[in-house]
């Protein structure tokens, strides 16, 4: 699992991720995501496009993101998801939490 991220003039942080999230991926890259997810950033667009697989661990990690959000006054927006990763979400009901966009212009 793969984790990039940057801002841009609007102070939207994009967090990229790229592999499986699942227990191993959440492994590598939770502790630096947590991190990404600090009191300064509100607004996060969480770039699904290039994740394969979404297992119950990555979800604990997306809700987790999403109330730190939430708590900053913020919103965390799931951008492009697979179909496996978006079935995954949407049987999960993160949908109703979590919104997911088609196009950064939607996300933001």
């Amino acid at each position: 699992m793969e984790l990039q991220f940057e801002d841009d003039e609007n102070k939207i942080r994009t967090i990229t991720l790229t592999g499986r999230l699942d227990t191993a991926g959440v492994a590598q890259v939770e502790v630096r995501f947590n991190a990404l997810m600090g009191p300064k950033t509100k607004n996060v667009i969480l770039n699904m496009t290039c994740v394969e697989f979404l297992s119950s661990m990555g979800i604990r990690m997306l809700v987790t993101a999403a109330r730190t959000c939430h708590r900053h006054h913020g919103k965390l927006v799931i951008l492009s998801p697979q179909a496996l990763v978006a079935e995954a979400l949407e049987t999960a009901s993160l949908t109703d939490v979590i919104p997911i966009a088609a196009s950064v212009a939607e996300a933001e």
